[in-house]
């Protein structure tokens, strides 16, 4: 199976009261990985549509699309045909921690303020720079995150981009292109509906 990787940033000031992450929202992006041996970059279109606490769904769109669902229960990684008529696969598997949900609920409970899992620095009036300790990035697997604004405004809903730096050296950039904040989400959105032709793997 393909790998699947999923990214995430997490940003906290110093008094960046304004920066609230809201209980669910929409964020459609941009993501942009530069080849360390190249130095060419690729790019993906996505989405991500999370809930408090710990459901998400995110979509890549590529030559070869993915999507990946976790609820408190049960989490799905599904890669449709690649062409009509094959045959598509998806592993379900119990819900545990992934990057996504874990950085994202680590955000919603302990605000944006300075705290035991993470430093901020201020690297221009519109950049943030976001340093994990010791055990929180080896839990995650990143070492920093910086966030870019729109504007000098520290809030959600003006993040410009947002840069992910892993333990392995790996930078990964995503590129706001809209968000939607407290969306109401359906009851099943965060359930994954298997196609027919689909081979299940557990």
């Amino acid at each position: 199976m393909r790998r699947f990787f999923i990214l995430l940033f997490i940003y906290t000031p110093l008094t960046w009261a304004n920066f609230v992450l809201p209980s669910s929202f929409e964020m459609k992006f941009i993501q942009v990985i530069k080849s360390e041996i190249s130095g060419k970059e690729k790019k993906s279109k996505g989405k991500i549509e999370y809930k408090y606490p710990g459901s998400i769904r995110f979509k890549v769109e590529d030559k070869v699309s993915s999507l990946f669902i976790s609820n408190n229960k049960t989490q799905w990684y599904y890669t449709p045909p690649f062409i009509e008529g094959e045959q598509g696969e998806v592993k379900i598997t119990k819900s545990n921690k992934n990057l996504l949900t874990d950085l994202f609920d680590i955000l919603k409970k302990n605000g944006l303020k300075k705290n035991d899992r993470y430093d901020v620095e201020k690297a221009s009036t519109k950049k943030r720079l976001v340093r994990f300790n010791e055990e929180t990035s080896k839990k995650l697997g990143i070492k920093t995150l910086s966030v870019n604004f729109q504007e000098t405004k520290e809030s959600f809903d003006q993040m410009k981009s947002m840069i992910i730096e892993y333990n392995d050296g790996r930078k990964v950039k995503f590129e706001v292109l809209s968000l939607k904040l407290n969306k109401d989400f359906k009851k099943d959105h965060f359930t994954f509906s298997v196609p027919p032709n689909t081979k299940i793997v557990r």
